[in-house]
């Protein structure tokens, strides 16, 4: 199991990092990735409420 949370954006390499996770799980596994994405500036008190970030 691979469990991945956020930053792949960060990654300067994005298809080795994906490839390297999918090399992971056993045969029939699955690889499941979770992000935000956001498409303004998050005003920093919504990045201080960490309820808005989480399920």
């Amino acid at each position: 199991m691979v469990i991945f949370s956020g930053v792949l954006n960060l990654m300067p390499d994005r298809r080795t990092a994906l490839r390297e996770m999918a090399r992971v799980p056993k045969s029939g596994g699955r690889l499941q990735i979770a992000d935000i994405l956001v498409q303004k500036e998050v005003p920093a008190a919504a990045k201080e409420k960490i309820d808005l970030w989480t399920g």
